[in-house]
C-alpha cells in the first residue's frame, strides 16, 4: 500500500510524490514545498493520512491480466498468485522452450511442448545459452 502524507496544511501527496519533492529540493539546494500551497515540507513536518490509505485501499483496482475488479489491497495477491490469466513460463524454458502464455493454458502446452524431447545435445546447447544470458542479465 502507498503511504499517503499531508503537508502542515493538510495537503495530500502520495509517497512517491513525497520522496520526488524532497529530492528535486536537495537537486536545486532549495526547501521543498507543498505543490499545493508552497508550505516547506520535510519527514519531520509531514503526516501520513491514515483514514485517506484506508479508503484508498478499499477502491476497487483492476487486474492487469483478466481485467476483473478487487479490492485495492488485494490486487497485487490476486495478480500474483489467484488470476488464471497471469502469464508464466513453460517448465521447459531453461531447456529452450520460448512458450509464454496464461497460466490456466500452461498443463495444456507443457503436455504438447516439443522440448522434453530433443536430444542431449540439444538441450546442452539450450543450457550453454541459457547460462550466457543470465551471466548477462546479472552484469
Amino acid at each position: 500500500m502507498i503511504a499517503r502524507l499531508n503537508c502542515s496544511m493538510g495537503h495530500l501527496m502520495c509517497a512517491g510524490c513525497f520522496t520526488h519533492l524532497l529530492a528535486d529540493g536537495r537537486l536545486r539546494d532549495q526547501n521543498a514545498t507543498c505543490p499545493n500551497c508552497r508550505t516547506e515540507i520535510s519527514k519531520n513536518n509531514s503526516s501520513r493520512n491514515l483514514a485517506v490509505e484506508k479508503a484508498v485501499s478499499e477502491l476497487p483496482a483492476e487486474c492487469q491480466y483478466c481485467s476483473k475488479e478487487f479490492p485495492n489491497k488485494s490486487i497485487d495477491y490476486h495478480e500474483s498468485t489467484e488470476c488464471e490469466d497471469r502469464p508464466t513460463d513453460c517448465k521447459y524454458a531453461r531447456i529452450g522452450c520460448q512458450w509464454r502464455g496464461p497460466i490456466h493454458e500452461v498443463t495444456s502446452h507443457e503436455t504438447n511442448c516439443a522440448h522434453p524431447r530433443k536430444s542431449g545435445a540439444d538441450v546442452m546447447v539450450a543450457l550453454r545459452a541459457h547460462d550466457v544470458k543470465a551471466a548477462e542479465d546479472k552484469k
